[in-house]
């Protein structure tokens, strides 16, 4: 299977080497980049009031390396910490937090995302330990910021808040536009008609293209969307010719491309 890989270009590595070890085609094509955080001291604050928060939610491994690479040298994190995938936990471990601070869904849930974290961390927080405080740590969407927080954490913050827990957010990066090359549109024109699997883990990718690509016709062109908000979003209006939904994982996403069903 020719595939279109998507992710940031400091996550795509281990992404590359599992899918070509599964016998796949590999092209690059990152459709996000990252910037530092636009206020600073507002990380610096969080961090000076660690102690305050329940716990932290981290909507991806981003987050977590921004957060972290923030951190005064003369603090450690000491809550809980909230992660809807193994990319982030795993990052979360890298920065030092031990296993038994995280809380994530079971690896084996239908869907790893704020509906399935909410379901594992909601006891912490509801009555009578409603008086909690979490932190919501993301990212902001340069180009588009009324976008930067999500569909997902929307949801887990309005549960949060319908609990009667304080949230609080920072930002712990900038989205941005990938600095493609004329070759690369190119590569991107050829795989919307040349039967390659474009895989997307973020909406956000999705909108990026269409700012990188704005002329180009979808409707040939094939996806693997990890989240069915991600593929709601290509489907829209026709946009994509196919759409595939599977979960996040590694796994997952060799699994599905290796169905013949989905690809017929």
């Amino acid at each position: 299977m020719k595939l279109v890989l998507t992710r940031p270009e400091a996550e795509a590595q281990a992404w590359i080497q599992g899918l070509v070890e599964a016998g796949h085609q590999v092209q690059c094509l990152p459709l996000l980049a990252f910037g530092p955080a636009p206020n600073p001291q507002a990380l610096d604050d969080a961090w000076q009031a660690a102690h305050s928060y329940h716990a932290a939610m981290f909507v991806s491994s981003q987050a977590v390396r921004s957060f972290f690479a923030a951190r005064p040298k003369h603090l450690v994190w000491p809550s809980r910490c909230w992660a809807t995938g193994p990319g982030t936990r795993a990052a979360l471990l890298q920065a030092g937090v031990q296993p038994e601070q995280i809380d994530m869904p079971d690896a084996n849930a239908a869907q790893l995302d704020s509906e399935a974290l909410w379901a594992v961390v909601a006891q912490q927080v509801v009555p009578p330990r409603s008086t909690a405080s979490v932190l919501l740590v993301r990212g902001s969407d340069v180009l588009a910021p009324q976008q930067a927080a999500g569909h997902g954490r929307d949801w887990l913050a309005q549960q949060l808040l319908a609990a009667g827990v304080q949230v609080a957010y920072v930002v712990a990066y900038q989205r941005l536009a990938p600095p493609w090359t004329d070759s690369d549109r190119d590569q991107a024109a050829q795989a919307a008609t040349n039967g390659a699997v474009w895989l997307f883990s973020s909406s956000q990718a999705w909108l990026q293209l269409q700012r990188l690509m704005p002329q180009q016709n979808w409707s040939q062109a094939r996806a693997l969307a990890t989240h069915p908000r991600i593929a709601s979003a290509l489907a829209s209006q026709g946009a994509w010719g196919q759409v595939v939904t599977c979960k996040g994982d590694l796994a997952a996403v060799r699994l599905a491309l290796d169905h013949p069903a989905h690809w017929a």
